[in-house]
């Protein structure tokens, strides 16, 4: 097992306990977890960006804080999971725009995790249609950050081939 397959494979455990019977489809969500910690590594991720790919929902969906986090794996990486933590609306929906400039705000690597989320949900098919309606604005907002990491510009390609984005769309 490499380093990088330790520090992924002790985030995922933390992650697993955080999110008990949590399903991702028809998978446990560890099946999700697993995919977009694989898209990090593939890309040559940092050791917190690796980790907060396998600990990105857990503020999100799961009862865990940000200090519980926070005392769990340091400050970069709660701030990482806290920066591509949807921000939800008084009524229960999620904020796009105030999203997006949280992920700003530790860019490049918050842009990175997630970028390997998105595409991660992207290769699975489920949630194709909203990602699709979502990606001018997702692209728009945050293009201008990947410049600053290559990895960023190779999964926004991605992206962009799985979406059938153009650059006159």
């Amino acid at each position: 097992m490499t380093y990088e397959q330790d520090i992924a494979k002790q985030a995922l455990d933390f992650a697993e306990k955080c999110h008990g019977d949590q399903k991702y489809g028809p998978y446990p969500y560890r099946y999700h977890l697993e995919k977009v910690v694989e898209q990090a590594i593939r890309r040559g991720g940092s050791e917190n960006e690796i980790i907060a790919c396998a600990l990105h929902d857990v503020l999100e969906d799961t009862a865990c804080t940000f200090e519980e986090l926070r005392a769990a794996w340091g400050p970069r990486v709660a701030k990482l999971v806290w920066a591509v933590t949807n921000v939800k609306t008084s009524r229960g929906h999620t904020d796009r725009i105030r999203t997006y400039w949280n992920v700003l705000s530790f860019a490049p690597s918050s842009l990175f995790v997630k970028l390997c989320d998105r595409l991660a949900n992207v290769q699975e098919g489920g949630k194709l249609a909203k990602y699709t309606r979502e990606y001018p604005l997702f692209r728009e907002m945050l293009w201008p950050a990947a410049q600053q990491h290559r990895s960023c510009r190779s999964l926004f390609d991605d992206l962009d081939h799985m979406l059938g984005w153009t650059d006159d769309a």
